[in-house]
């Protein structure tokens, strides 16, 4: 201790097995507030020499979620795709949100075993490209809830909670999600023809 020490990172301190954790000192950092992150998305404008509006810095940290790294980079891309910024500029998600997005329309239009493999074929280019599995079935359960009924949002949850945690323990977190999607599909499935009936 006299020599070195270490300091680690994480998003959620359940996740750190309790011997570490218990040499440890845990210090609590909030996420900076939305005003914080314009300002600072505002700085990185400057030192790159290019102008941003305060109302656009303010819209993508409040699409950013509180995420200083998700705002540089919605910044990063929104700068690359146009050459002038201004309180129009259109902020869009990550290439790989939107290919989440494309994986959750496929399997809410249809619930066939085609569809199915099609997705897993899509989860798989994910995790080759490092999307971390964890991040993968919760952006996927929030996109899957934004377009199901009520009655259905807690079975979701319930569904990806239960394959996250059996993803700790397994070896390829792609079956695990494959397994959370097929569940997903048997439930609508259900809860669709049951509707219609």
């Amino acid at each position: 201790m006299t020599n070195c020490r270490l300091i680690l990172c994480c998003e959620s301190v359940s996740k750190v097995i309790d011997p570490l954790r218990s040499r440890c000192l845990a210090i609590r950092v909030p996420a900076p507030q939305k005003i914080e992150i314009a300002q600072c998305l505002q700085t990185v404008a400057q030192n790159e020499d290019f102008e941003i509006t305060e109302s656009l810095a303010l819209r993508i940290a409040h699409k950013s979620k509180r995420n200083l790294r998700r705002a540089i980079l919605m910044l990063q891309i929104a700068h690359a795709e146009n050459e002038e910024l201004n309180e129009n500029t259109e902020i869009k998600d990550y290439p790989w949100q939107t290919f989440i997005s494309d994986i959750c329309d496929s399997i809410l239009r249809e619930q066939r075993p085609a569809v199915l493999n099609l997705a897993r074929q899509k989860i798989y280019e994910l995790t080759v490209n490092l999307i971390p599995p964890t991040t993968i079935i919760r952006v996927m359960s929030e996109r899957l809830m934004e377009n199901v009924d009520d009655q259905l949002k807690h079975k979701i949850i319930y569904w990806a909670a239960f394959h996250e945690a059996r993803m700790q323990s397994g070896d390829r977190a792609e079956v695990h999600i494959t397994a959370f999607m097929a569940r997903f599909m048997q439930i609508y499935k259900q809860w669709s023809d049951s509707w219609f009936m």
